[in-house]
């Protein structure tokens, strides 16, 4: 297997049972595994073999940016999995990510190779010398600042990134990488993953797709009959549709 698809959800096992039906035509069945963040009797429930608990109050928060919600938990539940080793890519969605294309694992590889990168993600930007609130958030603690001129590889130890949380795409190397780095305090996961992943000498890329056609799609079912086998022929996904699988 090259790919492991790691999707998170904190949803009911019913509404699971439909999730894993739909994305067992976009990907190889037994490259789904499931980072589980709902109630421990749910996740008992959960019938998908391939599956693990994230028992983290850092992911189990309310005000996600504000109180800086974290996947470390899961980097670290995934990386201590025996089939960890035996993968080249690891793309991590969530819940609410629909994909829309079969075969996505392949253009997804595909791309990042010709990148030559270590990580691919949506609204992937260096934020460092702007007004991003997020930015400005971190930078204030003089331990965020320690951190990342103790842990860089790069001349310039000040860089910080942005990302969106879901659907991002990894050499394994890099998500091992990063799965081993301890917070010296909260950092919420959209800088996290990029910045951690950068200072680590690791290379950085964004997914090209038009943000307003790819990730705001009307919240209906409707949207599962755009599946297609070829990606000129369609956007390789839909984000955020939340209540999809509830349906």
């Amino acid at each position: 297997m090259e790919t492991l698809n790691l999707i998170l959800t904190h949803q009911g096992p019913e509404a699971v049972a439909r999730m894993l039906t739909y994305w067992r035509q976009a990907v190889a069945e037994d490259s789904i595994w499931l980072a589980y963040g709902g109630k421990r009797e749910n996740f008992d429930r959960l019938e998908h073999p391939r599956k693990v608990f994230i028992d983290s109050p850092r992911l189990r928060t309310v005000d996600h940016q504000r109180e800086r919600q974290s996947y470390i938990a899961l980097f670290r539940a995934l990386a201590a999995e025996p089939i960890f080793q035996e993968v080249r890519y690891i793309h991590l969605a969530e819940y609410d990510q629909i994909p829309l294309l079969q075969g996505i694992n392949h253009w997804q590889a595909r791309y990042l190779e010709e990148q030559k990168a270590d990580l691919i993600a949506y609204y992937l930007q260096r934020i460092d010398k702007t007004n991003s609130a997020h930015y400005l958030m971190h930078w204030t603690d003089d331990w965020f600042r320690d951190f990342l001129r103790q842990l860089s590889v790069r001349e310039q130890w000040k860089a910080v990134y942005a990302l969106k949380g879901y659907g991002t795409f990894w050499r394994r190397e890099a998500w091992e990488a990063v799965a081993r780095v301890r917070e010296p305090g909260p950092i919420y996961l959209e800088q996290w993953m990029p910045t951690v992943a950068h200072h680590l000498g690791y290379r950085l890329r964004p997914i090209p797709h038009d943000p307003e056609k790819r990730v705001k799609p009307p919240s209906t079912p409707a949207v599962l009959d755009a599946m297609t086998p070829h990606p000129e022929q369609s956007q390789w996904f839909v984000h955020p549709v939340t209540d999809l699988w509830l349906k």
